[in-house]
């Protein structure tokens, strides 16, 4: 099996067709007696189908190893803590303890992207703000795209976590190719997600959106720290922020047309993974 081979299978197709399985996973769910609980139930498949997808992914390219030797890898832990908090959440009050829960989740996350050890000591001056940078963003953003799913935008919202992997991607081919097979699957997982949430009323495509904002972000953290140069500050902003902007331009047009929000945060991700292409690859490129 050649390399191209290889990261069609597992970081596309798998993936897809994991997550695509779950789906019918969930066809078999019984009846329950409380609404709420055999939803959460729904959502707690779909999200540790997806974190599967992206986990047999980042496994298979790595022999099979059953604990990943990069630090970065190690983001799996903490995202499967994302998964549980996406059921557990789903259908709360957005006046309960899951934004007290989101924030312990974004610091735990952050925490675990930061490099440690003798080969690292000379980023650790950067830990601090990078820290508080990472889980400060990724908690606007699940609280933002929460948001933005009540504006009744359920069955969409998940392009937008899906568009906010563009940007991790591109960073991350520039950077290490183990990374971007990853952010690759993510993708791939989550395409899977959003197409069918494009047909489902129940908003559980909406409620996996949390898992998926964290996975973008420890890409982003890992692309960090993997990279010689100094990306400018403007741009891990548009990145680690594109779905609070993307959010927060909705909210403006909420009470527009479908079709007409859908296109202004269409072109609002296309311009940002556009810029984020350009400076991370094909700039890099022509500067050789």
């Amino acid at each position: 099996m050649t390399f191209d081979q290889a990261v069609l299978i597992w970081c596309v197709c798998i993936p897809a067709v994991v997550t695509a399985g779950i789906f019918v996973a969930l066809r078999w769910i019984g009846p329950s007696s409380s609404r709420s609980e055999a939803n959460r139930v729904q959502v707690l498949l779909l999200a540790v189908g997806w974190w599967l997808a992206i986990t047999v992914s980042i496994s298979a390219r790595n022999a099979w190893q059953l604990w990943p030797s990069d630090y970065w890898q190690h983001a799996v832990w903490p995202l499967l803590g994302w998964c549980i908090y996406a059921a557990v959440c789903f259908g709360a009050d957005r006046r309960s303890c899951r934004w007290i829960l989101a924030a312990i989740l974004s610091a735990i996350m952050a925490y675990i992207c930061l490099p440690r050890g003798e080969a690292w000591e000379d980023t650790y001056r950067l830990h601090g703000l990078i820290g508080i940078s990472l889980t400060t963003c990724l908690l606007i953003n699940v609280w933002a795209l929460h948001e933005m799913a009540m504006r009744r935008a359920e069955r969409w919202v998940m392009l937008v976590a899906l568009a906010s992997l563009g940007g991790p991607i591109a960073l991350a081919a520039s950077t290490y190719a183990s990374l971007a097979e990853w952010g690759i699957a993510m993708a791939s997982a989550t395409a899977a997600i959003a197409v069918v949430g494009l047909a489902s009323p129940t908003g559980l495509a909406a409620a996996v959106t949390p898992p998926v904002l964290a996975g973008g972000t420890a890409v982003i953290a890992a692309g960090r720290f993997q990279t010689y140069e100094d990306h400018p500050i403007w741009l891990y902003a548009t990145m680690l922020l594109l779905p609070t902007i993307i959010s927060a331009v909705d909210s403006i047009v909420s009470s527009r047309p479908t079709w007409l929000r859908v296109g202004v945060s269409a072109f609002l991700a296309t311009i940002a993974i556009a810029v984020s292409v350009w400076f991370l690859l094909i700039r890099e490129t022509e500067s050789w």
